[in-house]
This record gives structure tokens, C-alpha cells and sequence, in this order.
């Protein structure tokens, strides 16, 4: 039986425990800040309760595989829509847990967000936990206990969710999860105070930003019109320089786009760019492409368009 999250292992080792030892209370609360694993310990809680198996959570019975899928129906897990738990949402649970088991030996109610509770319907909530069905197991999520009643925390066993340490595991999983290499995800944990969900959040959206519609020649001569500081053009060529046929293709695709505007230019149509600056420009490409062979870095090649580009 394999632990389900990486870290917080003191509060892992109790849970087993209690699973080996068939002693997992009608009532738990998991607390802990968002992204830091309550949903996945709280499925694994739920199945290690359904399962058939003598060693359970064994992951390939009936129970466990409905319940990985969705669709077992001794498994409700309840968010609420509007960040806020009504009374009638507990009324309703409460009806639900005084029904029968379909499959299992118990019917496993998960509630996300249970600080979104009122006061009301934390009392009504009370009344089920103080005098729960045989058959019904409760785990609350949030992320403090103390949001909830005093007279409910004391009819429930806490689990505390928090930070991890940046070890090789834990950084190989965040590696492995969002495509990245072991330093960037070791600092993405360390940036997210070693919460791995937020970790895994920052760099799916720093991976989104980074799948930005590649910037055009037309695009940079647009920036070079406008005045743009070397250093601002720097930024949107610099994610380039990793790939050296990139740069050439760059290279290649400005000239084109030089040489049209020169074209434009002739035709006395209106163009952003003075004739001078069009021919400098055409010149100290072609010069760079023609070297471009001899230079191994494409970092001063990228330094030198850009010089080109706002001189």
C-alpha cells in the first residue's frame, strides 16, 4: 500500500495506521492550503474504506477502479457552487447517508470547502457527526480547521496538510508532471513555499505564456518603427538563442521583410522605416548572415539585431 502524496509523511504514517488496523474514525477533517494534496488524500481515505481487498486500498478491485473513474456509487463528493454551504446542502447529505450502501460496507461522503459552512449549517451538520448511520463516513476539506465549530472539530480526527521539502523525488514528480527540468522545478516549489500543486499551477501557466504566437519580422520592424529600446526587442528575441536555426530563419525573414518595405518605399507608398534606415538595415543583415556561420554565439547574433534594428 503505497502512500498517496509525497511529503508530510508523519501525517501519512498515522492514516495508515488507522487503515491497517481497520480504525478510521466516522468523521475526518483534512486541512491544509490549497494545492497541497487534500482532494488526492481524501479519494485515497475514501478508497482504502470501499475497497473489497484484505489489504485495502488495493487500487484493482470493483470499488477501487469505479471510484478512480468516477462512478462509484458508495462515493459522493460534494463542492459547493457559490462558496457557500446551505443548510439544505447538509439537510441533503444527511438524507443521503441514512441510505444503504450499494457495494461496499459504507457510503463515503467527501465535503470540499467545508468552511464555507455557516453557522447554521454547521449546527445541522453536527447533528449528523454526533449521532452518525453505522454506514456513513464523513471527510470535510478546508483549509483550517478552526473555521470550523469547536463542537465539531472534537467529534472529528484532523489531518494536517502542509509544505515538502525540495527533494530529488519530490522535484523529479514536478519535473515529470510539467515537462521541466529538476533546477526550474526545484525553484518553482521553493517560489510556491512547498506547496506541489501550486508549484505544478505556476508552471502550467508559465508554460501557456511561453506558447505565445511567435514574434514576426514584420513585428519587430514594427517595435523598431515605434521607438522600442534595444532591451525591450532583446526580451521578445532572446527565448530564441537556445535554437541557432531559429535565428538564422529570423535573419532570413527580416531581410524579406526589409527588402518589401524597400519595395513600398519606391512606390512612394507610406512606410514606418526612412529609406536610410531600410538600407543600413538591409546591409548590416546581410553582413550578420554571412558571418553567422563563423559566430558560435547566438546570443551576441541576437544582441546585434537588435542593435541593428534600433540604431
Amino acid at each position: 500500500m503505497e502512500q498517496p502524496l509525497l511529503g508530510n509523511i508523519r501525517t501519512q504514517h498515522t492514516a495508515m495506521l488507522m487503515i491497517q488496523n481497520k480504525k478510521l474514525p466516522h468523521a475526518l477533517i483534512i486541512e491544509g492550503p490549497p494545492g497541497s494534496g487534500k482532494k488526492t488524500f481524501a479519494e485515497f481515505l475514501a478508497m482504502a474504506t470501499l475497497c473489497s481487498n484484505e489489504n485495502p486500498p488495493c487500487g484493482e478491485c470493483k470499488s477501487c477502479r469505479t471510484l478512480k473513474a468516477g462512478s462509484n456509487r458508495d462515493y459522493t463528493f460534494f463542492t459547493p457552487e457559490k462558496d457557500l454551504i446551505t443548510v439544505d446542502d447538509v439537510r441533503n447529505l444527511r438524507t443521503q447517508a441514512y441510505y444503504s450502501p450499494i457495494a461496499a460496507p459504507y457510503r463515503v461522503f467527501v465535503v470540499d470547502r467545508a468552511d464555507c459552512m455557516n453557522e447554521q449549517a454547521q449546527n445541522t451538520l453536527l447533528k449528523i457527526i454526533e449521532e452518525p448511520p453505522e454506514t456513513a463516513k464523513f471527510i470535510f476539506l478546508c483549509q483550517s480547521a478552526a473555521s470550523l465549530l469547536a463542537t465539531i472539530r472534537s467529534r472529528c480526527i484532523c489531518f494536517t496538510l502542509g509544505s515538502v521539502e525540495p527533494s530529488a523525488g519530490v522535484c523529479q514528480f514536478i519535473a515529470k508532471k510539467s515537462c521541466c527540468g529538476l533546477e526550474q522545478a526545484k525553484s518553482a516549489l521553493i517560489a510556491a513555499n512547498g506547496i506541489i500543486g501550486v508549484a505544478l499551477v505556476n508552471l502550467a501557466q508559465a508554460a501557456d505564456a511561453s506558447t505565445e504566437p511567435p514574434l514576426t519580422a514584420a513585428d519587430l520592424l514594427s517595435l523598431a518603427a515605434k521607438g522600442n529600446s534595444s532591451y525591450k526587442i532583446l526580451c521578445k528575441i532572446q527565448p530564441l538563442q537556445k535554437n541557432r536555426e531559429q535565428v538564422k530563419n529570423l535573419i532570413c525573414d527580416l531581410k524579406t521583410a526589409v527588402i518589401e518595405q524597400i519595395k513600398l518605399k519606391a512606390l512612394n507608398k507610406n512606410c514606418p522605416l526612412s529609406s536610410k534606415k531600410l538600407t543600413a538595415l538591409l546591409s548590416g543583415l546581410e553582413n550578420l548572415e554571412a558571418a553567422l556561420p563563423l559566430n558560435p554565439s547566438t546570443a551576441l547574433i541576437i544582441c546585434r539585431i537588435c542593435d541593428l534594428l534600433t540604431s
